[in-house]
Protein backbone atom coordinates (compact mmCIF):
# COMPACT_ATOMS: atom_id res chain seq x y z
CA UNK A 1 0.00 0.00 0.00
CA UNK A 2 1.00 3.11 -0.64
CA UNK A 3 1.02 6.69 1.99
CA UNK A 4 0.27 9.73 0.27
CA UNK A 5 0.76 12.88 1.80
CA UNK A 6 -0.63 15.91 -0.08
CA UNK A 7 0.45 19.54 1.26
CA UNK A 8 -1.82 22.67 0.10
CA UNK A 9 -1.23 25.54 1.18
CA UNK A 10 -2.09 29.89 1.13
CA UNK A 11 0.14 32.17 2.91
CA UNK A 12 -1.99 34.94 4.28
CA UNK A 13 -0.20 38.18 5.62
CA UNK A 14 -0.35 38.87 9.49
CA UNK A 15 -1.53 42.43 9.07
CA UNK A 16 -5.25 43.31 8.05
CA UNK A 17 -4.90 44.79 4.59
CA UNK A 18 -6.56 43.88 1.33
CA UNK A 19 -3.46 42.24 -0.97
CA UNK A 20 -5.38 40.53 -3.29
CA UNK A 21 -3.93 41.73 -6.37
CA UNK A 22 -0.77 40.78 -4.07
CA UNK A 23 -1.46 37.32 -3.07
CA UNK A 24 -3.11 36.41 -6.81
CA UNK A 25 0.55 37.18 -8.42
CA UNK A 26 2.23 35.19 -5.42
CA UNK A 27 0.04 32.71 -6.12
CA UNK A 28 0.54 32.64 -9.57
CA UNK A 29 4.34 32.65 -9.09
CA UNK A 30 4.19 29.66 -6.56
CA UNK A 31 2.06 27.37 -9.05
CA UNK A 32 3.74 24.33 -9.20
CA UNK A 33 5.37 24.64 -6.10
CA UNK A 34 2.63 24.75 -3.25
CA UNK A 35 1.31 20.98 -3.29
CA UNK A 36 4.21 18.66 -3.03
CA UNK A 37 2.99 14.66 -3.20
CA UNK A 38 5.38 12.17 -1.44
CA UNK A 39 4.44 8.31 -2.06
CA UNK A 40 5.58 6.03 0.83
CA UNK A 41 4.19 2.81 1.66
CA UNK A 42 1.38 2.16 3.26
CA UNK A 43 -2.29 2.83 3.35
CA UNK A 44 -3.33 6.52 2.20
CA UNK A 45 -3.76 9.27 4.59
CA UNK A 46 -4.14 13.07 3.36
CA UNK A 47 -2.65 16.63 5.42
CA UNK A 48 -4.43 19.47 4.42
CA UNK A 49 -3.55 23.40 5.78
CA UNK A 50 -5.22 25.75 4.06
CA UNK A 51 -5.38 29.54 5.13
CA UNK A 52 -5.60 29.15 9.06
CA UNK A 53 -7.55 26.13 9.50
CA UNK A 54 -5.33 22.92 9.79
CA UNK A 55 -7.29 19.74 9.38
CA UNK A 56 -5.81 16.12 9.45
CA UNK A 57 -7.69 13.01 8.41
CA UNK A 58 -5.76 9.57 9.49
CA UNK A 59 -7.78 7.06 8.42
CA UNK A 60 -11.18 8.41 8.49
CA UNK A 61 -10.66 9.73 11.64
CA UNK A 62 -10.64 13.65 11.86
CA UNK A 63 -8.27 15.52 14.11
CA UNK A 64 -8.16 19.44 15.00
CA UNK A 65 -5.66 21.87 16.67
CA UNK A 66 -7.35 23.45 19.79
CA UNK A 67 -7.33 27.77 19.55
CA UNK A 68 -5.18 27.30 22.32
CA UNK A 69 -2.49 24.69 20.43
CA UNK A 70 -2.48 27.24 16.92
CA UNK A 71 -1.94 30.49 18.90
CA UNK A 72 1.03 28.59 20.90
CA UNK A 73 1.92 27.26 17.81
CA UNK A 74 1.77 31.23 15.91
CA UNK A 75 3.57 32.81 18.92
CA UNK A 76 6.29 29.72 18.25
CA UNK A 77 6.79 30.61 14.99
CA UNK A 78 7.02 34.86 15.64
CA UNK A 79 10.33 33.47 18.45
CA UNK A 80 11.41 31.71 15.78
CA UNK A 81 11.60 33.61 13.07
CA UNK A 82 11.91 37.05 14.64
CA UNK A 83 15.00 39.51 13.95
CA UNK A 84 16.00 38.01 10.51
CA UNK A 85 14.77 39.19 7.33
CA UNK A 86 12.14 41.90 7.32
CA UNK A 87 8.45 41.90 5.29
CA UNK A 88 7.98 45.15 3.51
CA UNK A 89 4.23 46.78 3.45
CA UNK A 90 3.15 47.46 0.35
CA UNK A 91 3.09 50.18 -0.91
CA UNK A 92 3.99 51.71 1.46
CA UNK A 93 7.35 50.02 2.54
CA UNK A 94 6.97 50.12 6.38
CA UNK A 95 8.77 47.27 7.88
CA UNK A 96 5.95 44.43 9.63
CA UNK A 97 6.99 40.91 10.36
CA UNK A 98 10.07 39.29 10.45
CA UNK A 99 11.00 36.11 8.11
CA UNK A 100 13.72 34.07 7.74
CA UNK A 101 16.57 35.10 5.75
CA UNK A 102 15.81 34.46 1.73
CA UNK A 103 17.48 31.63 -0.18
CA UNK A 104 16.48 29.91 -3.78
CA UNK A 105 13.02 28.75 -4.06
CA UNK A 106 14.33 25.78 -5.11
CA UNK A 107 15.88 25.23 -1.58
CA UNK A 108 12.60 25.68 0.28
CA UNK A 109 10.85 22.62 -1.87
CA UNK A 110 14.36 20.72 -0.63
CA UNK A 111 14.28 21.41 2.74
CA UNK A 112 10.47 20.88 2.99
CA UNK A 113 11.24 16.97 1.32
CA UNK A 114 13.81 16.19 3.27
CA UNK A 115 11.22 17.24 6.02
CA UNK A 116 8.61 15.05 4.74
CA UNK A 117 11.11 11.76 4.41
CA UNK A 118 12.09 12.06 7.63
CA UNK A 119 8.45 12.06 8.51
CA UNK A 120 8.18 8.63 6.25
CA UNK A 121 10.38 7.76 8.13
CA UNK A 122 9.00 8.47 11.53
CA UNK A 123 5.52 6.74 10.45
CA UNK A 124 7.07 4.09 8.94
CA UNK A 125 7.08 1.99 12.10
CA UNK A 126 3.45 2.67 13.51
CA UNK A 127 0.90 3.00 10.08
CA UNK A 128 -1.65 3.77 12.01
CA UNK A 129 -1.02 7.26 12.88
CA UNK A 130 1.01 10.59 11.74
CA UNK A 131 3.36 12.78 13.75
CA UNK A 132 0.88 16.18 13.07
CA UNK A 133 3.37 18.49 14.61
CA UNK A 134 5.67 17.77 12.48
CA UNK A 135 3.99 18.07 9.54
CA UNK A 136 2.68 21.16 10.70
CA UNK A 137 5.93 22.72 11.39
CA UNK A 138 7.07 21.54 8.02
CA UNK A 139 3.68 23.53 6.26
CA UNK A 140 5.28 26.21 8.30
CA UNK A 141 8.50 26.74 7.40
CA UNK A 142 8.08 25.89 4.00
CA UNK A 143 5.45 29.16 3.60
CA UNK A 144 7.77 31.13 5.53
CA UNK A 145 11.12 30.20 3.37
CA UNK A 146 8.48 30.61 0.35
CA UNK A 147 6.85 33.90 1.37
CA UNK A 148 10.65 35.10 2.92
CA UNK A 149 12.33 34.60 -0.91
CA UNK A 150 9.03 36.56 -2.73
CA UNK A 151 9.37 39.25 -0.62
CA UNK A 152 13.65 39.62 -1.64
CA UNK A 153 12.26 39.94 -5.34
CA UNK A 154 9.33 42.25 -4.51
CA UNK A 155 11.79 44.68 -2.65
CA UNK A 156 14.40 44.59 -5.40
CA UNK A 157 11.77 45.41 -8.19
CA UNK A 158 10.59 48.38 -5.95
CA UNK A 159 14.00 49.35 -5.15
CA UNK A 160 14.54 49.35 -9.45
CA UNK A 161 11.26 51.41 -9.76
CA UNK A 162 12.16 53.85 -7.22
CA UNK A 163 15.65 54.48 -8.55
CA UNK A 164 13.58 55.10 -12.23
CA UNK A 165 11.28 57.36 -10.43
CA UNK A 166 14.05 59.21 -8.87
CA UNK A 167 15.75 60.08 -12.17
CA UNK A 168 12.61 60.90 -13.97
CA UNK A 169 12.03 63.14 -10.71
CA UNK A 170 15.58 64.79 -10.59
CA UNK A 171 15.06 67.52 -13.08
CA UNK A 172 11.83 68.62 -12.10
CA UNK A 173 13.36 68.40 -8.54
CA UNK A 174 15.54 71.42 -9.11
CA UNK A 175 13.32 73.75 -10.96
CA UNK A 176 10.84 72.78 -8.39
CA UNK A 177 13.72 74.20 -5.39
CA UNK A 178 14.01 77.83 -7.62
CA UNK A 179 10.55 78.26 -7.19
CA UNK A 180 9.84 77.13 -3.65
CA UNK A 181 13.01 79.25 -2.66
CA UNK A 182 11.46 82.39 -4.98
CA UNK A 183 8.58 82.32 -2.66
CA UNK A 184 9.84 83.82 0.50
CA UNK A 185 6.25 84.23 2.25
CA UNK A 186 6.48 80.29 2.55
CA UNK A 187 6.69 78.58 5.90
CA UNK A 188 8.40 75.64 7.53
CA UNK A 189 6.85 72.75 6.22
CA UNK A 190 4.41 70.86 9.31
CA UNK A 191 6.16 68.52 11.23
CA UNK A 192 4.94 65.07 11.21
CA UNK A 193 5.37 64.78 14.84
CA UNK A 194 6.65 66.59 17.66
CA UNK A 195 8.91 65.07 20.25
CA UNK A 196 11.46 66.20 22.89
CA UNK A 197 14.89 65.64 23.69
CA UNK A 198 16.79 66.10 27.29
CA UNK A 199 20.42 66.17 27.28
CA UNK A 200 22.39 67.93 30.22
CA UNK A 201 19.49 69.15 32.31
CA UNK A 202 17.44 71.30 29.84
CA UNK A 203 14.68 69.99 27.71
CA UNK A 204 14.78 70.88 23.53
CA UNK A 205 11.41 70.51 21.48
CA UNK A 206 12.07 68.38 18.56
CA UNK A 207 9.68 68.50 14.97
CA UNK A 208 9.85 65.59 13.08
CA UNK A 209 9.98 66.78 9.18
CA UNK A 210 10.58 63.54 7.12
CA UNK A 211 11.03 60.09 8.56
CA UNK A 212 12.27 57.36 6.66
CA UNK A 213 14.35 53.83 6.94
CA UNK A 214 17.64 55.80 5.49
CA UNK A 215 16.77 59.66 5.71
CA UNK A 216 15.71 61.94 8.30
CA UNK A 217 14.98 65.78 8.59
CA UNK A 218 14.37 67.41 11.97
CA UNK A 219 14.19 71.00 13.79
CA UNK A 220 15.45 71.44 16.99
CA UNK A 221 13.95 75.01 19.08
CA UNK A 222 16.92 76.74 20.88
CA UNK A 223 19.75 74.37 19.92
CA UNK A 224 22.44 76.82 19.80
CA UNK A 225 22.97 79.74 22.27
CA UNK A 226 23.73 83.51 21.66
CA UNK A 227 26.80 82.80 23.88
CA UNK A 228 27.92 80.20 21.49
CA UNK A 229 27.14 81.67 18.46
CA UNK A 230 29.70 84.91 19.81
CA UNK A 231 32.46 82.50 20.76
CA UNK A 232 31.67 80.93 16.81
CA UNK A 233 31.85 84.25 15.19
CA UNK A 234 35.05 85.39 16.96
CA UNK A 235 36.63 82.64 16.25
CA UNK A 236 36.12 82.71 12.45
CA UNK A 237 36.67 86.21 12.48
CA UNK A 238 40.10 86.20 10.78
CA UNK A 239 39.82 82.80 9.03
CA UNK A 240 36.87 83.78 6.76
CA UNK A 241 37.31 82.87 2.66
CA UNK A 242 35.46 82.54 -0.15
CA UNK A 243 33.31 78.76 0.60
CA UNK A 244 34.80 75.72 -1.37
CA UNK A 245 33.54 72.33 -1.39
CA UNK A 246 34.87 69.03 -0.76
CA UNK A 247 36.83 67.82 -3.88
CA UNK A 248 36.55 63.98 -3.18
CA UNK A 249 40.95 64.42 -2.67
CA UNK A 250 41.00 65.21 0.29
CA UNK A 251 40.92 68.79 -0.64
CA UNK A 252 38.72 71.97 -1.80
CA UNK A 253 37.65 73.29 -4.80
CA UNK A 254 35.39 76.59 -5.87
CA UNK A 255 32.23 76.02 -7.16
CA UNK A 256 29.67 78.63 -9.07
CA UNK A 257 27.00 76.57 -7.37
CA UNK A 258 27.82 77.66 -3.85
CA UNK A 259 28.59 81.54 -3.18
CA UNK A 260 29.09 82.05 0.89
CA UNK A 261 31.77 83.09 3.24
CA UNK A 262 33.42 80.32 5.24
CA UNK A 263 36.04 79.46 8.16
CA UNK A 264 36.45 76.25 9.48
CA UNK A 265 37.07 75.97 13.42
CA UNK A 266 39.21 72.98 15.40
CA UNK A 267 36.96 72.76 18.47
CA UNK A 268 38.92 73.28 22.01
CA UNK A 269 38.35 69.97 23.35
CA UNK A 270 41.05 70.78 25.67
CA UNK A 271 38.94 73.05 27.23
CA UNK A 272 35.58 71.35 27.46
CA UNK A 273 36.04 70.81 31.12
CA UNK A 274 35.95 74.56 31.75
CA UNK A 275 32.85 75.38 29.92
CA UNK A 276 34.23 76.04 26.61
CA UNK A 277 31.31 77.25 24.22
CA UNK A 278 32.39 75.81 21.27
CA UNK A 279 33.22 72.94 22.67
CA UNK A 280 30.52 72.51 24.83
CA UNK A 281 27.86 73.13 21.95
CA UNK A 282 30.33 70.51 19.50
CA UNK A 283 29.35 67.66 22.36
CA UNK A 284 25.67 69.03 22.36
CA UNK A 285 25.84 68.06 18.47
CA UNK A 286 27.93 64.77 18.92
CA UNK A 287 24.68 63.76 21.74
CA UNK A 288 21.97 64.44 19.43
CA UNK A 289 23.70 62.33 16.48
CA UNK A 290 24.11 59.31 18.88
CA UNK A 291 20.32 59.98 20.24
CA UNK A 292 19.19 59.51 17.04
CA UNK A 293 21.57 57.01 15.51
CA UNK A 294 22.81 54.81 18.22
CA UNK A 295 26.44 54.88 16.79
CA UNK A 296 28.67 55.87 19.59
CA UNK A 297 29.59 58.43 17.09
CA UNK A 298 32.64 60.43 18.84
CA UNK A 299 34.48 63.59 18.36
CA UNK A 300 37.41 62.58 17.43
CA UNK A 301 39.01 62.83 13.29
CA UNK A 302 35.74 64.69 12.56
CA UNK A 303 35.69 68.10 10.17
CA UNK A 304 35.59 71.35 11.95
CA UNK A 305 33.07 72.59 12.85
CA UNK A 306 31.88 75.43 10.00
CA UNK A 307 31.02 79.27 9.98
CA UNK A 308 29.28 80.04 6.89
CA UNK A 309 28.14 83.26 6.39
CA UNK A 310 25.82 84.19 3.52
CA UNK A 311 24.73 88.38 2.48
CA UNK A 312 22.33 89.32 0.87
CA UNK A 313 22.38 92.70 -1.40
CA UNK A 314 18.87 92.85 -2.48
CA UNK A 315 16.06 91.16 -5.22
CA UNK A 316 17.72 92.61 -7.83
CA UNK A 317 21.21 90.56 -7.04
CA UNK A 318 21.13 88.11 -10.28
CA UNK A 319 24.06 86.00 -8.29
CA UNK A 320 23.27 86.19 -4.84
CA UNK A 321 25.21 84.26 -2.07
CA UNK A 322 23.25 80.64 -1.87
CA UNK A 323 24.00 77.31 -2.21
CA UNK A 324 22.50 75.34 -4.91
CA UNK A 325 20.91 71.74 -4.48
CA UNK A 326 23.24 68.96 -3.46
CA UNK A 327 24.15 66.33 -1.69
CA UNK A 328 26.25 66.42 2.19
CA UNK A 329 26.71 62.78 1.44
CA UNK A 330 26.67 59.99 -1.13
CA UNK A 331 22.50 60.01 -2.22
CA UNK A 332 22.56 57.16 -4.67
CA UNK A 333 21.85 54.50 -2.47
CA UNK A 334 25.07 52.78 -2.34
CA UNK A 335 26.89 51.29 1.21
CA UNK A 336 28.74 54.27 3.32
CA UNK A 337 31.97 53.94 2.73
CA UNK A 338 34.26 54.14 6.29
CA UNK A 339 35.21 57.95 6.44
CA UNK A 340 31.84 59.20 5.06
CA UNK A 341 29.59 61.75 6.21
CA UNK A 342 26.24 60.33 6.94
CA UNK A 343 24.69 63.41 9.02
CA UNK A 344 24.51 66.68 9.25
CA UNK A 345 24.21 69.81 11.52
CA UNK A 346 22.93 72.99 10.43
CA UNK A 347 22.68 75.80 13.41
CA UNK A 348 21.15 79.51 12.76
CA UNK A 349 22.61 82.53 14.37
CA UNK A 350 21.32 85.12 12.88
CA UNK A 351 18.94 84.83 10.23
CA UNK A 352 17.87 87.26 6.88
CA UNK A 353 15.48 89.44 6.94
CA UNK A 354 14.49 88.00 2.83
CA UNK A 355 15.19 84.44 1.71
CA UNK A 356 18.08 82.04 3.04
CA UNK A 357 15.59 78.99 3.31
CA UNK A 358 16.88 75.53 3.82
CA UNK A 359 14.86 73.46 1.01
CA UNK A 360 14.48 69.79 0.50
CA UNK A 361 12.90 69.32 -2.73
CA UNK A 362 12.94 65.45 -2.83
CA UNK A 363 11.68 65.18 0.28
CA UNK A 364 9.13 68.36 -0.05
CA UNK A 365 10.43 69.89 2.86
CA UNK A 366 11.04 73.53 3.50
CA UNK A 367 12.70 74.82 6.46
CA UNK A 368 12.91 78.68 7.05
CA UNK A 369 15.78 80.00 9.61
CA UNK A 370 14.35 80.11 13.28
CA UNK A 371 17.11 82.21 15.45
CA UNK A 372 18.81 79.65 17.83
CA UNK A 373 17.25 76.90 16.42
CA UNK A 374 18.98 73.92 14.25
CA UNK A 375 18.53 71.55 11.27
CA UNK A 376 19.30 67.96 11.21
CA UNK A 377 19.24 65.40 8.69
CA UNK A 378 20.88 62.33 8.48
CA UNK A 379 20.84 59.97 5.28
CA UNK A 380 21.52 56.40 5.93
CA UNK A 381 19.99 53.43 7.32
CA UNK A 382 21.50 53.47 11.08
CA UNK A 383 20.57 49.59 10.74
CA UNK A 384 21.75 48.63 7.32
CA UNK A 385 24.42 51.60 6.60
CA UNK A 386 23.02 52.28 3.06
CA UNK A 387 23.27 55.42 1.78
CA UNK A 388 19.68 57.60 1.17
CA UNK A 389 18.26 58.14 -2.60
CA UNK A 390 18.44 61.52 -2.63
CA UNK A 391 15.85 62.57 -0.47
CA UNK A 392 18.38 65.18 1.78
CA UNK A 393 19.54 66.56 -1.41
CA UNK A 394 18.88 70.17 -0.15
CA UNK A 395 20.03 73.83 -0.78
CA UNK A 396 20.45 77.08 0.54
CA UNK A 397 17.78 79.46 -0.76
CA UNK A 398 19.51 82.71 -1.98
CA UNK A 399 19.57 85.54 0.69
CA UNK A 400 18.54 88.32 -0.73
CA UNK A 401 18.22 91.03 2.41
CA UNK A 402 20.44 91.06 5.32
CA UNK A 403 22.91 88.07 6.34
CA UNK A 404 22.51 84.41 7.18
CA UNK A 405 25.14 82.97 9.42
CA UNK A 406 24.92 79.77 10.39
CA UNK A 407 27.23 76.99 12.51
CA UNK A 408 27.31 73.76 10.48
CA UNK A 409 28.57 70.34 11.45
CA UNK A 410 29.03 67.08 8.96
CA UNK A 411 29.42 64.04 10.83
CA UNK A 412 31.67 60.91 9.45
CA UNK A 413 31.22 57.46 10.31
CA UNK A 414 34.30 55.31 11.50
CA UNK A 415 36.88 57.99 11.69
CA UNK A 416 39.49 58.58 14.13
CA UNK A 417 42.73 60.61 15.60
CA UNK A 418 44.36 58.28 12.99
CA UNK A 419 42.39 58.23 10.38
CA UNK A 420 40.86 61.76 10.30
CA UNK A 421 38.45 62.60 8.06
CA UNK A 422 40.65 63.68 5.04
CA UNK A 423 42.54 60.37 5.36
CA UNK A 424 39.71 58.73 3.69
CA UNK A 425 38.84 61.55 1.15
CA UNK A 426 42.42 61.04 0.09
CA UNK A 427 42.14 57.29 -0.53
CA UNK A 428 39.44 57.90 -3.84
Amino acid sequence: MRHIICIVFHIQPSFDLDYSALNDQEEGELEGEEEEVVEVEGEAEEVEVEGEAEEVEVEGEEVEYTDEEEEEAIMDSEQIYDGNLVYVRVPTLRILTPLPSPGPRSQCADQAKAALDQLKLNTSSNSSSIETGMASSTITDYALCVEANLTQELQQKLDESDFQFYALEQGFAFEYDDYTCADSDLPTSSPIRNETWSNKDKTYQVGILHERPRSQIHIISDFITDEECRAVEEASRNDLHVAVVADGKGGSEYTADRKAMQAGIVVPWDKEAEGHPIATLSRRVFDYVNHISGLGIQEKGQEEIMSIQYTGRGTNDTEPDRYKPHCDGDCEGRPLQLGGRFATMVMYCTIPLKGGATNFPYAGVHVVPKLNAATFFSYIGFDDKINDKGFTTHSGCPVYEGEKKIVTQWVRYGVDDEHPWDYYDLLV
